[in-house]
């Protein structure tokens, strides 16, 4: 719900919600969100790229799902915001890099 809220207060961010293991992450996290997401606030679900469009105000927010087993993918990204879904089980540097991606100006 704090993605969500985090969203809609700054129409334009991005965030990324991410478990260590992909598989964990699709039968657990990215299934408790949809549950608590009303479907009236999805604009689009590409599952290819597991990446939610939010119908925000104006410019669209974003909010992907990764897997952290590696880190492999995170060099690149701007991010306004992230949460690790049962951080323990992720290494320190993988938060760490991810606390380097919070580059994404989202104060309007």
């Amino acid at each position: 719900m704090e993605a969500l809220e985090l969203c809609f207060r700054y129409p334009g961010n991005r965030g990324l919600i991410g478990r260590k293991d992909f598989t964990d992450l699709r039968d657990t996290t990215i299934r408790t969100f949809f549950d608590v997401c009303p479907p009236r606030l999805v604009y689009s679900y590409n599952k290819t790229e597991h990446c939610v469009v939010l119908n925000t105000p104006g410019v669209k927010s974003e909010i992907l799902f990764r897997e952290l087993k590696d880190g492999s993918g995170l060099g690149s990204l701007n991010l306004g915001f992230f949460y690790i879904d049962e951080a323990e089980e992720v290494e320190e540097q993988i938060f760490e890099r991810l606390k380097g991606r919070l580059s994404l100006n989202t104060v309007a």
